[in-house]
């Protein structure tokens, strides 16, 4: 069996955070089990949009989630599935998943050149540029997380983050929000506890809002 997903919801109130959210508890066997794929089956610049049960269709994935909103952050990297798009340009931590299964989250602005970047790169087969970086290196929660972030993107919202623990054990998770008191979404720093909680070593806040969806 090359692949193993859990699913677990958690209603409002029986999470640590008070809106409902879903984890899909992942292992694979091989890392390239980890699939990205784009809306319309092709790397687009300024993007293409198709609703996730399309997408999960068209690609035979089992469990799905929106990524990092690439044709929106001009300035992020893309790099899926072993290929190189383009490096990123802006100040964003960047989530590298490497093809033996590990994970590296470089801090925004710590690597500025496109040689760098492609050494950084070496070996990579997921790379997402939106963030911010969630854990700490004990897989605690960063102290200031809001500091660097505009308040739209640090106060309540749905959110769509990725969770590692280990080389082929990873996690996706979905908070559901904007539905008043009964799911208000989480703020970065709850966001954060959420993946404290499950145990994980890093993990990283991907794109929010109306286009979080899991499938």
């Amino acid at each position: 069996r090359d692949i193993c997903v859990k699913l677990v919801s958690y209603d409002s109130g029986e999470g640590v955070i008070d809106s409902p959210y879903t984890v899909a508890d992942i292992y694979v066997r091989d890392v390239r089990c980890l699939q990205s794929y784009f809306a319309g089956g092709k790397y687009i610049p300024t993007g293409h949009g198709e609703d996730i049960l399309t997408l999960m269709e068209e690609s035979g994935a089992i469990v799905a989630a929106n990524g990092d909103y690439y044709s929106m952050q001009m300035g992020s990297g893309v790099l899926r599935n072993g290929v190189l798009y383009r490096y990123p340009k802006a100040d964003f931590d960047v989530f590298v998943l490497y093809d033996d299964g590990s994970v590296v989250i470089y801090p925004r602005r710590s690597i500025r050149t496109e040689q760098d970047w492609a050494k950084a790169f070496e070996n990579a087969w997921q790379a997402w540029s939106f963030g911010p970086s969630l854990l700490d290196e004990n897989g605690k929660q960063y102290e200031n997380l809001r500091a660097s972030l505009f308040p739209v993107v640090a106060n309540r919202n749905p959110r769509t983050g990725i969770g590692y623990y280990e080389p082929g054990h990873y996690c996706l998770v979905v908070v559901d929000g904007r539905d008043g008191d009964t799911a208000p979404g989480a703020s970065i720093e709850e966001f954060a506890a959420v993946f404290e909680s499950l145990g994980c070593s890093q993990a990283y806040n991907l794109d929010g809002g109306g286009t979080s969806r899991m499938a």
